[in-house]
């Protein structure tokens, strides 16, 4: 006698094997009679039915026989609704997977496609402003990046993150949204949004590398070189953002882009800095940072922000790229490089930069 699972009311029952095997004979005869008065329909009304089906369930009935098989794959059958379902939730969905006829294949395509590929498209990069289309850039600074750089950002300060579009010229404008039309007589509720492209304060470009400091050889659009003021910064590493949304986020070890709107930072996290002035025992000036923080209301954070999802683009943790890894190129920077080496010699060419840096420092030491 073998032990079998538990009924509904949780009591434990035996059966024998040949009993066990009559039982499932029996739900598959029943199965049979379902399936073959579903058969008998026109196909047609066959998909229509199987339109409300999910994934796992149309997946299921492709493998009862030849018949339902051929049925169930066709776009009709549901894959149509179910693309639709799905793509609409996603930031980036392949275009190839747009293009396909075949809605099932489609589907899989756009769901490998977001899990497997982890560099950016120049298309799903760049911005048209002829035709207002393309993805319009999110950025915030990491904490990492210093006071100095987030005591005047909008998101530490609770505001939305500034919004940065990348041009195929290979140039970066800063978007900025304004209420255009506010409102008539005949409906006076109806505001329209106007989006102007403007320079921003430091002149910025950008462009694909393969290959940067101290990191592996990946795919074009795997990492992109921003230049700030005609001065390299630490490389933007790309990968599909963890909320699982297919959007994509750039981040360096003190900044990070993300393809669609950025959550605010909660007020329970926002700290108001104060500067004061004070002196070393050398008499040297130096800025003190005095941190209060603000009073926070119970549930003001918005559902976005207090989702596990949301969470992680808020916590400075969470993201990949840190100062430790991309210590080199920052520090290249800080010591007043413009370009930053990339390729098979970026090392050699760091080793040379840091040993003279070195030498440098030693004989004004001395």
């Amino acid at each position: 006698m073998d032990l079998v699972p538990s009924d509904l009311h949780g009591k434990r029952i035996l059966a024998s094997p040949k009993i066990a095997t009559l039982k499932a004979a029996k739900r598959f005869r029943q199965m049979e009679g379902g399936c073959a008065q579903l058969g008998g329909m026109p196909d047609d009304i066959t998909c229509n039915i199987t339109s409300y089906l999910d994934v796992r369930s149309l997946l299921n009935m492709r493998m009862l026989n030849r018949s339902f098989r051929s049925l169930t794959s066709q776009s009709s059958a549901g894959w149509e609704k179910l693309c639709m379902d799905l793509w609409e939730t996603k930031v980036h969905v392949c275009p190839e997977a747009r293009a396909c006829t075949d809605r099932m294949a489609a589907y899989r395509m756009s769901v490998l496609d977001a899990r497997d590929r982890n560099h950016v498209l120049r298309e799903e990069l760049i911005y048209d402003p002829e035709t207002a289309a393309g993805t319009v850039w999110s950025y915030r600074f990491k904490e990492s990046a210093g006071a100095d750089w987030t005591s005047w950002d909008p998101w530490f300060n609770g505001q939305p993150c500034r919004k940065f579009v990348f041009l195929e010229d290979g140039t970066v404008k800063t978007l900025v949204e304004s209420d255009g039309d506010h409102g008539s007589m005949e409906d006076p509720t109806f505001r329209h949004q106007e989006t102007a492209l403007i320079d921003p304060p430091a002149a910025m470009s950008w462009r694909f590398l393969s290959r940067p400091l101290d990191m592996p050889s990946r795919p074009e659009g795997s990492y992109i070189r921003l230049s700030v003021s005609g001065r390299d910064v630490p490389t933007h590493c790309v990968r599909r953002s963890p909320t699982q949304n297919w959007g994509f986020v750039m981040e360096s070890c003190w900044g990070v882009y993300a393809s669609f709107e950025l959550p605010k930072r909660p007020r329970s996290l926002r700290q108001r800095i104060r500067l004061r002035r004070a002196q070393d025992a050398f008499g040297n000036w130096f800025n003190v940072e005095v941190e209060d923080d603000e009073s926070s209301e119970e549930g003001d954070d918005t559902p976005e922000e207090s989702s596990p999802h949301g969470r992680l683009l808020i916590d400075d943790s969470s993201f990949a790229i840190t100062s430790g890894l991309q210590w080199k190129e920052a520090f290249l920077y800080n010591f007043g490089a413009r370009t930053l080496p990339e390729g098979d010699d970026a090392v050699d060419e760091f080793e040379q930069t840091y040993g003279a840096a070195l030498s440098r420092i030693h004989y004004i030491d001395r």
